[in-house]
């Protein structure tokens, strides 16, 4: 063939040796004389060695940028080169244009519920084609919890409708369980929102009795005498203030019997130390009748009668109660107090009774316990002797709850009724033998006993 092409158009090597190795030496040249020139690749190499019309690589990669193609595919996946992040962002656009066109055809409207719109945001086929949606193992846990937490909404969400009568249209049943409660505590003075000076107001009023020796308040319902958690209401906080109003030649208020935090009525005070020494005595050689009415729940057997039943004291930290004596040998010190009761009052629709009990030397708790053990009576609202369920009050009959306007769980929400309406105390000088200090029954009393029909009739 000598000189001339192959069929092909090929030129056989052998006759452009001289050729080739004139192209040999040029790159050698070139080599030397940029050796801080950048890494030359093999492709290039053996692109410009064999293929002398190809464009550099500089000029390749320029076209390729204009075009936002990447022109070193091969160069990246077997010699290392990272591929910069613009040509990241360039190849992903191209390549999932179409992709992204579709997608946005398929987002999830407004109306679609949460797993629709879970499948639809990140997918771009259809929705037959598409993959079981995946769900993490704290997003499941999420997502089991959603339905407590909603219920828990919803439930807080009807309490806040309930209270407000401008914004909800009550049912029946809501307006039973709103104005039930509602009436009982509108007639309760929220002791524990009041500030000093309005408990200082309210408190001169409640003043009950007053002589030379002895001052007397009607103490309202959750107002403690001392150890009140704080921003309580704490009677002993407002003595000094309340002594400067109204016995201003008073030096002290001396704190003859306290109540309990949530039982009304007659709390007295000596105005000298030794007036106090006197009616203390008293108390503890059974010289003072404290008359309570107290509302409960269940009959007594016995219209009155007399509970005689010893009683020890279990102390848990600040909590005291009373318990029967079950073993006679115990250790502990045993009160062998009395509590005399009569029934006022008592109604079988609703299993609920109005009793006078009457103690002289007594303790604390002491006229709730003996009618929680002597009659099986407890009082409404009284968490502490309910010995059928122990630690809530107890349950009112259906005909109770419906008289009173309250839904079934209601009961745990209403007062104690226990209110001392009278103390008949042993006068220190010449006349009358005894002084009679009487405190009225609390309106919110009043209305339950009026609402259970258990006014004296």
């Amino acid at each position: 063939m000598g000189g001339k092409d192959d069929f092909f158009g090929i030129k056989y090597l052998e006759e452009e040796s001289e050729v080739y190795q004139q192209q040999r030496k040029n790159e050698v040249e070139i080599k030397a004389e940029n050796t801080d020139a950048k890494k030359v690749y093999a492709m290039d190499f053996i692109d410009s060695a064999f293929f002398p019309e190809l464009k550099s690589k500089a000029e390749a990669t320029k076209v390729a940028d204009e075009n936002k193609l990447s022109a070193n595919f091969f160069e990246d996946q077997f010699f290392g080169r990272e591929p910069t992040r613009r040509e990241e962002r360039s190849s992903f656009e191209e390549q999932n244009e179409d992709r992204f066109r579709r997608s946005e055809a398929l987002k999830p409207t407004d109306s679609d519920d949460f797993f629709t719109q879970q499948l639809l945001s990140h997918k771009s086929r259809t929705v037959q084609d598409r993959e079981p949606f995946k769900i993490s193992g704290e997003e499941e846990q999420r997502m089991a919890r959603a339905p407590k937490k909603a219920k828990r909404e919803s439930r807080r969400t009807q309490e806040e409708k309930e209270s407000s009568s401008d914004d909800f249209a009550m049912t029946e049943a809501t307006s039973r369980m709103r104005n039930g409660l509602k009436s009982i505590y509108e007639l309760i003075d929220p002791v524990w929102k009041f500030d000093e000076e309005v408990l200082l107001d309210m408190m001169t009023e409640r003043m009950i009795y007053e002589d030379e020796t002895l001052i007397a308040f009607d103490k309202p319902y959750q107002m403690a005498y001392s150890g009140a958690k704080q921003g309580q209401a704490q009677l002993d906080k407002l003595l000094r203030k309340l002594r400067e109003r109204i016995a201003p030649d008073c030096q002290h208020l001396h704190l003859v019997r306290s109540l309990d935090k949530a039982s009304t009525g007659v709390v007295l005070f000596a105005k000298t130390d030794e007036r106090r020494s006197q009616l203390r005595e008293a108390y503890e050689e059974g010289r003072v009748e404290q008359n309570y009415r107290c509302l409960v729940h269940n009959i007594p057997e016995e219209n009155n009668a007399t509970i005689n039943i010893p009683l020890v004291k279990l102390i848990n930290g600040r909590d005291m109660r009373l318990e029967n004596v079950k073993n006679p040998r115990t250790k502990l010190e045993v009160f062998n107090v009395s509590t005399s009761y009569e029934v006022i009052n008592s109604s079988h629709a609703t299993n609920c009774s109005l009793i006078g009990a009457t103690v002289s030397k007594d303790i604390s708790n002491q006229v709730r316990a003996h009618l929680a053990y002597g009659t099986g009576c407890t009082l409404i609202g009284d968490y502490k002797y309910n010995l059928k369920t122990k630690g809530e009050p107890p349950r009112l009959s259906p005909k109770a709850l419906d008289q009173l306007n309250l839904r079934p769980h209601d009961y745990r929400k209403v007062p104690m009724f226990m209110h001392l309406n009278q103390l008949l105390i042993p006068r220190a000088g010449k006349g009358s033998k005894y002084i009679s200090i009487r405190a009225p029954v609390p309106h919110f009393f009043h209305y339950a006993l009026k609402k259970l029909h258990l006014l004296k009739r």
